[in-house]
């Protein structure tokens, strides 16, 4: 709507564009297919072979446009009790303190990663549509995307090494490993339960962690009801959803990720003072790549941000 082509017209070449707002994908796709709109996107990865194979039959074209600018993820619940209650005092953990101790610590955090097949989840409820990522800028980014930051992939064998080192054994032989004070290590990971994707990984994760002592709960919430969880009582001990992006897909623009007073910053919102000083000197790089307007330093920032 701000550009024009090479003869001085004004893009796109619509005069209306209607946008139909639908309960779910599933409704989207039977309006498309019973001729009702004239295009969808987000198409479900289980629905592609069938538009794949529907395309030439049914008059329409199949775009592939690669990687999604979204992303899906996981974090634990860090959050701090910010106002008193019976029994609560500011700055305790929101949840268990043993539990706390596991979420807050990176090796813990590191081998759940290694634990996790993401190559399966690919292949099974991504229907072979989907890339392993590890910051916020998939691939699809062209601008921004950085192919040489990887983070901790499937090892199921250093995972279990990661946690023996944190003292978290099967002492029992029940098959679920306990941490030093001998607490069984488990907790509930929810995600949005009108996402069927996001369903099937968490039972992915849920199976990938068994194998190495740690035993899951999947619990899928309403949305309405997750989103209270994750930004308002913070009654969750992990869960799984994802970001999309903004547009421009600019990491200025999603700095609220990043910085610990962030809404977005799920693991721990809202924070008045930084809780760590890694999360202080994001808060710094943060700031410096929404004033920054040459490109080079800004990429640069964006690098150690990532990093």
């Amino acid at each position: 709507w701000y550009r024009v082509d090479a003869k001085g017209r004004r893009l796109p070449y619509l005069d209306q564009m209607v946008f139909l707002i639908v309960p779910d994908q599933n409704t989207a796709a039977l309006k498309f297919q019973a001729g009702e709109v004239d295009a969808v996107d987000n198409v479900k990865p289980e629905d592609y072979k069938a538009y794949e194979d529907q395309a030439k039959r049914g008059g329409f074209t199949l775009y592939e446009v690669g990687a999604s600018l979204s992303t899906n993820f996981l974090w634990f619940n860090l959050n701090r009790v910010k106002q008193a209650s019976k029994g609560r005092k500011v700055g305790q953990p929101v949840v268990d303190p043993v539990k706390y101790a596991w979420f807050r610590d990176p090796v813990f955090r590191r081998a759940v990663s290694k634990a996790i097949d993401r190559e399966s989840m690919i292949r099974g409820p991504m229907f072979g549509q989907g890339v392993k990522n590890w910051a916020t800028s998939t691939a699809g980014n062209k601008l921004w995307y950085s192919p040489e930051f990887t983070g901790d992939d499937y090892d199921p064998a250093e995972a279990r090494r990661l946690l023996a080192s944190i003292g978290m054994q099967d002492r029992n032989g029940d098959g679920v490993i306990e941490d030093a004070g001998g607490h069984p290590v488990r907790f509930v990971l929810k995600t949005n339960s009108e996402n069927d994707v996001r369903k099937a990984m968490v039972n992915l994760i849920r199976d990938d962690l068994a194998k190495v002592g740690i035993e899951v709960t999947a619990s899928p919430t309403q949305f309405n009801a997750l989103t209270t969880n994750l930004r308002q009582d913070f009654d969750y001990e992990a869960i799984l959803l994802g970001l999309g992006s903004p547009v421009p897909p600019d990491p200025g623009l999603s700095v609220n990720v990043f910085r610990s007073s962030g809404l977005t910053h799920f693991w721990h919102v809202r924070q008045a003072h930084p809780g760590t000083p890694e999360e202080a000197r994001l808060d710094s790089l943060a700031d410096a790549i929404t004033r920054g307007f040459d490109d080079g330093a800004r990429h640069r920032l964006w690098g150690e941000m990532q990093r």
